[in-house]
């Protein structure tokens, strides 16, 4: 049977050693501790380190989608302006090309039109002319008269003015009127511009014609 005394020597070596054994329960726990935030910040690290790499080659990654992107639509858009650019070329072409074929047929109807009414006052002049000469008994000129308003008549295919210039002709000449040579050649040519329709007044302005005296 232990003695008080050796119960409390025992207590005490039981103390000292829990607290030799707490004591390295705390510092294992401390380097256990040490040891996991080390680890910690060296996954932290790893982990940081992964994220910036992991977002350094997205953003390259990134960048070249982009860049490619932005060729991709200027190429685009350079084709679609060339296009465009030649589509609007060919339409302004064709409209002037349109344009300019109307302004040509206007312009043309109108210069037609106009020449038409010149002819016309030409034919009335001469009418006027032959109609004041025969009234001065001027037979001679009445030729010239008559061969001209024949000339304007058939240009303008004007039955009653080619009547009346063939008339005129033939009753000029009769009265005495004379042509020249060249007067007598260009008369020859009007009556073979003469349609068949005028066949009985052609051949009669023709005989008036073998017959005229020249000057």
């Amino acid at each position: 049977m232990q003695t008080p005394a050796q119960i409390a020597h025992v207590s005490d070596s039981v103390l000292i050693a829990l607290r030799a054994q707490l004591e390295l329960t705390r510092a294992f726990q401390a380097d256990l501790l040490s040891t996991v935030y080390w680890s910690l910040g060296v996954l932290v690290l790893i982990v940081a380190v992964l994220v910036g790499f992991g977002w350094f080659a997205n953003f390259r990654v990134y960048q070249r989608d982009l860049d490619a992107l932005r060729r991709e639509l200027e190429a685009t858009v350079t084709k679609s302006i060339v296009e465009m650019r030649a589509a609007l070329q060919a339409s302004l072409a064709e409209q002037l090309t349109a344009s300019k074929q109307e302004l040509q047929q206007v312009l043309s109807a109108k210069i037609d039109g106009i020449a038409l009414d010149l002819l016309r006052l030409q034919v009335e002049f001469f009418q006027f002319e032959f109609d004041t000469r025969v009234g001065n008994k001027n037979y001679t000129m009445a030729v010239t008269s008559a061969l001209r308003l024949l000339g304007s008549a058939i240009d303008l295919k004007w039955d009653f003015f080619i009547n009346l210039a063939l008339t005129g002709i033939v009753d000029s000449i009769n009265n005495g009127g004379r042509l020249t040579l060249t007067e007598l050649q260009s008369a020859t040519n009007l009556l073979m511009r003469l349609p068949d329709s005028y066949a009985v007044l052609r051949e009669r302005a023709r005989v008036a014609l073998a017959k005229a005296p020249t000057v």
